[in-house]
C-alpha cells in the first residue's frame, strides 16, 4: 500500500474536518445557544472565561485562532458602546474555545487510532 498517498489522503480529511468545524454554520444556532448563557453575565465575564478556556486550550496545543479573533471583536465593541455585538462576539469566543478545548480532549485519545502499526 502506498502509505504517502494514505497519510495525504488523511492529511486532506483531517483539515476538512476542521474547517468544517472552525465556525459555526448558522448564526441561529449560534444564537439559540448564546441565549442559553445566563443573560445576569456581563460581556466582561464572559470574555474572561473564553479567555481561560482558551489559555487551557493552547496549553494542549488545539487552540483556534478564530477565538482570538472574536475576542478581539467583542473587545472593539465594547470600546465603541455596541454591547449587542459585543454580548455576541463574546459568546462566539466562549463557544469556539469550548469547542476547541473539546477537540484537544477527543484528540487525546484518537490519535492513536489513526497512528499505523506494524503489529500483525
Amino acid at each position: 500500500m502506498n502509505f504517502r498517498f494514505l497519510n495525504r489522503s488523511l492529511s486532506v480529511i483531517a483539515a476538512v474536518l476542521l474547517v468544517s468545524c472552525a465556525e459555526p454554520k448558522e448564526d441561529k444556532a449560534l444564537n439559540s445557544q448564546a441565549e442559553n448563557i445566563n443573560s445576569n453575565t456581563s460581556v466582561l465575564e464572559i470574555l474572561e472565561k473564553a479567555e481561560k478556556v482558551h489559555e487551557h486550550a493552547a496549553i494542549k496545543e488545539h487552540a483556534w485562532t478564530v477565538t482570538v479573533n472574536h475576542i478581539q471583536a467583542a473587545r472593539n465593541a465594547l470600546a465603541s458602546g455596541d454591547t449587542e455585538d459585543a454580548l455576541l462576539s463574546a459568546n462566539r469566543a466562549l463557544l469556539t474555545a469550548n469547542a476547541s478545548l473539546s477537540q484537544a480532549d477527543r484528540e487525546e485519545k484518537a490519535w492513536q487510532a489513526r497512528v499505523l502499526s506494524t503489529k500483525n
